[in-house]
């Protein structure tokens, strides 16, 4: 195989931009829309909802493209084969 952890890399990648995505930029843009009408109590959450989110996202991007070096260079979810080596009495 050439490149075992090809599955689990691209859980990553969909994993980081999705959840970043669906629980993060679109409740924002909802609320923005339906902060229309509202005071500017919501519209201000709203736009710093916006803003913080899309800050995370650019640093997820700058993350997976090697702008920033990560704190840890050791992943933890790879997957190690082991063997069971059989053990022959004398």
């Amino acid at each position: 195989m050439i490149y075992p952890n090809v599955f689990i890399r691209a859980v990553d990648l969909a994993g980081g931009f999705g959840i970043l995505i669906v629980f993060g930029i679109l409740p924002s843009f909802i609320m923005v829309k339906m902060a229309k009408g509202g005071g500017w109590l919501i519209k201000t959450a709203a736009a710093v909802m916006v803003v913080s989110f899309s800050i995370l996202m650019f640093c997820e991007i700058a993350q997976e493209t090697g702008l920033f070096r990560k704190m840890q260079t050791k992943e933890y979810w790879q997957i190690k084969y082991h063997v069971k080596k059989e053990v022959v009495p004398n």
